[in-house]
């Protein structure tokens, strides 16, 4: 989940995730229409499992 301005931080990390993704790994972004106030973040490996980070 994005939200602008990116920071500097943030910045590096795309870096990072533009090497992952050549590398075949699926990455996907987006910025919500408004602000969130709770979310989770989670890592799919495939149509049946999830690691949720808590």
């Amino acid at each position: 989940m994005l939200s602008y301005p990116l920071t500097d931080y943030l910045r590096y990390e795309m870096i990072n995730f533009e090497v992952r993704g050549r590398l075949g790994e699926n990455i996907e972004f987006f910025v919500p229409p408004s602000p969130v106030d709770s979310y989770f973040d989670f890592l799919l490996f495939d149509s049946h499992t999830a690691l949720i980070h808590d």
